[in-house]
């Protein structure tokens, strides 16, 4: 940064100093994050007062990775796929089923991975792998897998066992015509 005054890295455990400083009111200002941390966007301000400044915890968030599943045709969430996330050697690194929220997890070291579907939800196509690359400086991806309908279903038709009125109607039925037909035989006969 061209207007600094001081500039200073922090150590292992995250500490950093500005030797000899003039009293005054200044601005910190985090010109550069560690891998996988998002960069702090405001300043801090800071009034030096004193020989030495303690400021309270500077808190980086860490990055994300946000993975949604979809319907290819209504953009509506789907649930049910079991995805998967593989490192560049294929190992299984993150593995979940959707649901009707994205899936969200901590930024993953530098490299490059595939988002892979193990299986579809039922009446979907398995969807394409989507490559994706987390850089030094990534602090937060989205991703959308999408679903293709098969446009078939399957359909289970459970057989009525339970309802024997239509049987009933037919015997009554028989049992009307026999009897006609009886008394019109014997009505002859006499």
């Amino acid at each position: 940064m061209k207007d600094a005054i001081a500039t200073a890295q922090t150590s292992h455990d995250g500490s950093f100093i500005f030797a000899n400083m003039p009293y005054g009111k200044y601005l910190l200002v985090e010109l550069e994050s560690l891998p996988g941390y998002v960069l702090l966007k405001d300043a801090i301000p800071v009034e030096m007062d004193a020989d030495e400044v303690r400021l309270s915890d500077i808190i980086n968030e860490k990055g994300k990775i946000s993975i949604t599943k979809v319907d290819a045709d209504t953009g509506k969430p789907l649930a049910g796929a079991k995805l998967q996330i593989l490192d560049k050697d294929g190992k299984v690194v993150e593995e979940w089923a959707s649901d009707e929220k994205a899936h969200v997890i901590a930024l993953l070291p530098v490299g490059d991975y595939v988002l892979h579907e193990e299986a579809a939800p039922q009446g979907y196509a398995k969807a394409e792998d989507i490559r994706f690359t987390v850089k030094e400086d990534t602090t937060t991806l989205e991703l959308v897998m999408k679903d293709k309908p098969t446009g078939t279903t399957t359909t289970t038709t459970v057989p009525n066992t339970g309802d024997f009125g239509w049987i009933a109607v037919l015997a009554a039925l028989g049992l009307s015509l026999l009897g006609a037909g009886l008394a019109v035989f014997f009505g002859r006969k006499k």
